[in-house]
Protein backbone atom coordinates (compact mmCIF):
# COMPACT_ATOMS: atom_id res chain seq x y z
CA UNK A 1 0.00 0.00 0.00
CA UNK A 2 1.10 3.28 -0.48
CA UNK A 3 1.12 6.23 1.38
CA UNK A 4 1.47 9.91 0.69
CA UNK A 5 4.25 11.95 2.10
CA UNK A 6 2.22 15.03 3.64
CA UNK A 7 4.68 17.49 3.67
CA UNK A 8 3.88 21.46 3.36
CA UNK A 9 0.48 23.21 3.45
CA UNK A 10 -2.36 22.75 1.23
CA UNK A 11 -3.66 25.48 -0.86
CA UNK A 12 -6.90 26.03 1.41
CA UNK A 13 -4.81 26.57 3.99
CA UNK A 14 -2.29 29.24 2.60
CA UNK A 15 -5.54 31.09 1.73
CA UNK A 16 -6.87 31.44 5.15
CA UNK A 17 -3.74 32.13 6.22
CA UNK A 18 -3.92 35.06 3.71
CA UNK A 19 -7.87 35.75 4.62
CA UNK A 20 -6.74 36.40 8.62
CA UNK A 21 -3.80 38.86 7.87
CA UNK A 22 -5.54 40.69 5.59
CA UNK A 23 -8.42 40.86 7.91
CA UNK A 24 -6.11 42.13 10.91
CA UNK A 25 -4.53 44.83 8.33
CA UNK A 26 -7.88 46.08 7.13
CA UNK A 27 -8.60 46.47 11.02
CA UNK A 28 -5.27 47.81 11.99
CA UNK A 29 -4.51 50.10 9.42
CA UNK A 30 -7.25 52.90 10.44
CA UNK A 31 -6.14 52.57 13.90
CA UNK A 32 -1.99 53.62 13.61
CA UNK A 33 -3.33 56.42 11.02
CA UNK A 34 -5.85 57.60 13.84
CA UNK A 35 -2.56 56.97 16.60
CA UNK A 36 -0.21 59.03 14.12
CA UNK A 37 -2.63 62.21 13.49
CA UNK A 38 -3.31 62.46 16.71
CA UNK A 39 0.09 62.29 17.86
CA UNK A 40 0.85 65.30 14.89
CA UNK A 41 -2.24 66.95 16.32
CA UNK A 42 -0.62 67.22 19.92
CA UNK A 43 2.57 68.25 18.49
CA UNK A 44 1.22 71.29 17.11
CA UNK A 45 -0.36 72.04 19.76
CA UNK A 46 2.74 71.90 22.30
CA UNK A 47 4.63 73.80 19.80
CA UNK A 48 1.91 76.61 20.01
CA UNK A 49 1.59 76.13 23.51
CA UNK A 50 5.65 77.26 23.32
CA UNK A 51 5.42 79.77 21.28
CA UNK A 52 2.50 81.30 23.28
CA UNK A 53 5.22 81.08 26.47
CA UNK A 54 7.76 82.51 24.47
CA UNK A 55 5.68 85.75 23.59
CA UNK A 56 4.83 86.18 27.13
CA UNK A 57 8.86 86.28 28.08
CA UNK A 58 9.23 87.98 24.96
CA UNK A 59 6.45 91.09 25.83
CA UNK A 60 7.45 90.72 29.54
CA UNK A 61 11.77 91.42 28.90
CA UNK A 62 10.67 94.03 26.52
CA UNK A 63 8.14 95.93 27.99
CA UNK A 64 5.72 95.56 25.30
CA UNK A 65 1.67 95.49 25.91
CA UNK A 66 -1.70 93.54 24.60
CA UNK A 67 -1.03 93.96 20.87
CA UNK A 68 2.19 94.27 20.40
CA UNK A 69 3.77 92.81 16.95
CA UNK A 70 5.66 89.54 17.29
CA UNK A 71 7.66 87.70 14.92
CA UNK A 72 8.87 84.62 15.06
CA UNK A 73 12.69 85.57 14.67
CA UNK A 74 12.15 88.12 17.66
CA UNK A 75 10.67 85.35 20.22
CA UNK A 76 13.25 82.30 18.60
CA UNK A 77 15.72 83.27 21.71
CA UNK A 78 13.09 82.25 23.91
CA UNK A 79 12.49 79.22 22.32
CA UNK A 80 14.67 75.67 22.08
CA UNK A 81 13.90 74.72 18.81
CA UNK A 82 13.12 76.86 15.49
CA UNK A 83 8.54 75.69 15.59
CA UNK A 84 7.97 73.52 12.82
CA UNK A 85 4.47 72.18 12.24
CA UNK A 86 4.50 67.90 12.31
CA UNK A 87 1.66 68.39 9.23
CA UNK A 88 3.62 70.78 6.89
CA UNK A 89 1.73 74.20 8.09
CA UNK A 90 3.57 77.40 9.29
CA UNK A 91 2.73 79.28 12.78
CA UNK A 92 1.71 82.52 12.92
CA UNK A 93 2.48 84.27 16.41
CA UNK A 94 -0.08 87.13 16.49
CA UNK A 95 0.22 89.58 18.57
CA UNK A 96 0.27 90.19 22.32
CA UNK A 97 -2.67 88.67 23.85
CA UNK A 98 -3.83 87.22 20.73
CA UNK A 99 -3.48 83.31 19.98
CA UNK A 100 -0.90 81.74 17.72
CA UNK A 101 -2.85 80.12 15.12
CA UNK A 102 -1.24 77.17 12.41
CA UNK A 103 -2.15 77.32 8.73
CA UNK A 104 -3.25 73.56 8.79
CA UNK A 105 -4.45 73.55 12.50
CA UNK A 106 -6.86 75.91 14.19
CA UNK A 107 -6.67 74.59 17.87
CA UNK A 108 -7.41 77.11 20.82
CA UNK A 109 -4.83 77.63 23.10
CA UNK A 110 -5.87 77.97 27.23
CA UNK A 111 -2.56 79.31 28.99
CA UNK A 112 -2.97 77.58 32.55
CA UNK A 113 -2.87 81.06 34.39
CA UNK A 114 -5.91 82.67 32.46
Amino acid sequence: MKTKNKYGFTIVEIMIVVVVIGLLTAIGIPGFRKARDNSRNNACRSTQRQIETAKEMYAIESGKDNGGTVTLEKIAEYMRNPPTCPCGGTFIPGTIGEECHCTVHDFRIVIADE
